[in-house]
């Protein structure tokens, strides 16, 4: 994932699944008593000394001296607020992230990649993170992993963060339309090509729905 072609702007605010507006603030301060007096904190990868992040999803920054315009200065101990990105005009696709910096060192990371990296290791080849539940707010380590795409994918449509199927704006059959092609086709009457003609679609489309590589659920 390119993070510079996801990032649109930096803001201080971002809303969850309802629509609610939540601060970074409250995003570090939504986790139970009990939930923080068993978290676990350990160093991130190449900003030992300066960074941790946590088993339940926060990172901070440590107490450390920094470079200013007036020579050097000590920064205090401080949890990150993470900020929101998400892909042009798929609000729904939200992620968080939270920048590292040092002098002139400036990363930003998406929040559940770094939890991942910190805890379980390097994303293996073809992976990306995953969020169990859907909820990109909820990256607690025991809801993420490393997963393959396809099968992020069928997460976010079994979530409802992403459309499919004839709710898509470029869908145009609708799911009687798909039983029926795969019942005529099953006559032995119907050639793919007929019925791409018969339902105005391409010869692509029916060969997916007939060998069941979209429009699984029908």
């Amino acid at each position: 994932m390119n993070l510079s072609d996801l990032i649109q702007k930096e803001v201080k605010s971002f809303g969850d699944e309802q629509g609610r507006i939540i601060t970074g603030k409250e995003y570090n301060n939504q986790f139970s008593k009990e939930e923080l007096e068993n978290e676990v904190w350990k160093d991130i990868s190449e900003w030992e000394g300066l960074y941790q992040a946590s088993n339940l999803g926060r990172a901070k920054g440590l107490k450390r001296f920094v470079k200013s315009n007036h020579g050097m200065r000590v920064e205090e101990e401080s949890l990150l607020s993470p900020w929101t990105i998400s892909k042009k005009k798929k609000k729904s696709q939200r992620r968080l992230v939270v920048n590292l910096r040092h002098d002139n060192r400036v990363k930003h990371i998406l929040l559940n990649r770094l939890i991942l990296l910190t805890f379980v290791g390097p994303c293996p080849s073809d992976m990306e993170g995953c969020h169990n539940d859907g909820d990109y707010l909820n990256n607690r380590l025991k809801n993420l992993r490393w997963d393959t795409h396809r099968n992020n994918c069928q997460d976010k449509i079994r979530h409802g963060t992403i459309i499919h199927g004839e709710k898509s704006n470029f869908s145009k059959l609708k799911s009687e339309q798909v039983i029926e092609i795969r019942k005529l086709y099953a006559t032995g009457v119907y050639t793919q090509e007929k019925l791409g003609n018969r339902y105005k679609v391409n010869r692509a489309t029916i060969s997916y729905i007939i060998n069941n590589k979209s429009w699984k659920n029908q």
